[in-house]
């Protein structure tokens, strides 16, 4: 099974969490297996936030990024990531 780490925007997001749960159901759907970040965050976490994701993307084959991914600098991060290690990269809307 493929393992997909969804990325996108949180801050300033008021709907965040909301669209971060839809993409994991949607993409549990398609029979991927999911790493949402949002699972793994520690309330108070602050600064470490950016090597928590980077630990968790590690460990996938694939990356979703949600609409508006560019306007976030974790998010960023995360794509280069991607381009860096020849991950598959995908994008909402588009599966």
């Amino acid at each position: 099974m493929r393992r997909i780490y969804i990325s996108g925007p949180v801050e300033g997001q008021p709907n965040y969490v909301e669209r971060f749960s839809n993409a994991e159901e949607l993409l549990c759907s398609r029979g991927f297996e999911i790493c949402n970040p949002l699972d793994a965050r520690e309330p108070g976490e602050g600064k470490n936030v950016i090597e928590a994701c980077r630990k968790l993307l590690a460990d996938c084959d694939e990356i979703y990024m949600l609409d508006g991914w560019g306007a976030s600098s974790i998010a960023r991060l995360e794509f280069v990531y991607a381009v860096d290690h020849k991950m598959t990269i995908r994008f909402e809307g588009t599966l």
